[in-house]
C-alpha cells in the first residue's frame, strides 16, 4: 500500500508527519496531485518502494520545512516526484534510498528549484546522493556531505542541465 500516513491531494501546514511505514511508496505522504508543505517536518518515514518521506505525481512545494531521516527501498529516500519541486528555506537531510536520489529523485519534465535551502547528509545506493533530477537550479543554497555509494553525483546528478548561483557545493562523495 501507499501513503503510510496520508494519501491524496493535500496541503500540510505547521505539522509533523513522522514514523510511518508504507509497504510500497510514500512512507509519509503519497499524492496523485500536487502537495504544498509549509513550516512542517516530514521525518523518519519508510517506504518499501519509492519516496520514503513523500511520493508526489504532480508539483511539490516546500516552504520552511524539513524532510529528514526518511528511507526508501528504491528511489527517493526523502522525496520521489514526477513533476517540479520548489524548495524554499527548507532542509532535506539524512535521507537514504536503496537506489537513486538519496534526498530527492525527480523525473519527467520536472525541475528542482532550491532557494535558501540545505540538502545535506543524504545517501543513495546509486546516482545522486543529494539530488537526482533532469534539471536543477540552486540559488543561495548548500549541497553538502551527500554520498552516492555506487554511482555518480555525490551531491547532484543532473540528466539535462544545472544552474548554480551563490551556492555552496562541498564535501559530497561519489564512489
Amino acid at each position: 500500500t501507499a501513503g503510510g500516513a496520508i494519501a491524496g491531494r493535500m496541503r500540510v501546514t505547521s505539522s509533523t508527519i513522522s514514523g510511518n511505514v508504507a509497504s510500497s511508496s510514500g512512507g509519509g505522504i503519497s499524492a496523485l496531485d500536487g502537495v504544498t508543505v509549509t513550516t512542517s517536518m516530514i521525518s523518519d518515514n519508510v517506504a518499501g518502494g519509492w519516496g520514503g518521506g513523500i511520493l508526489v505525481h504532480k508539483d511539490l512545494v516546500l516552504v520552511e520545512s524539513s524532510i529528514t531521516g526518511n528511507s526508501a527501498g528504491r528511489n527517493g529516500g526523502g522525496i520521489r516526484a514526477f513533476d517540479s519541486v520548489t524548495v524554499t528555506a527548507s532542509r532535506i537531510s539524512e535521507n537514504v534510498s536503496g537506489a537513486w536520489g538519496g534526498g530527492m529523485y525527480v523525473t519527467g519534465a520536472g525541475v528542482v528549484m532550491a532557494t535558501d535551502s540545505v540538502i545535506s547528509g543524504n545517501m543513495a545506493h546509486g546516482n545522486g546522493g543529494g539530488i537526482y533530477a533532469r534539471e536543477v537550479d540552486l540559488v543561495t543554497s548548500a549541497i553538502s556531505d551527500n554520498v552516492a555509494a555506487f554511482g555518480g553525483g555525490g551531491g547532484v546528478y543532473v540528466t539535462r542541465r544545472g544552474f548554480v548561483v551563490d551556492s555552496m557545493v562541498s564535501g559530497n562523495t561519489a564512489r
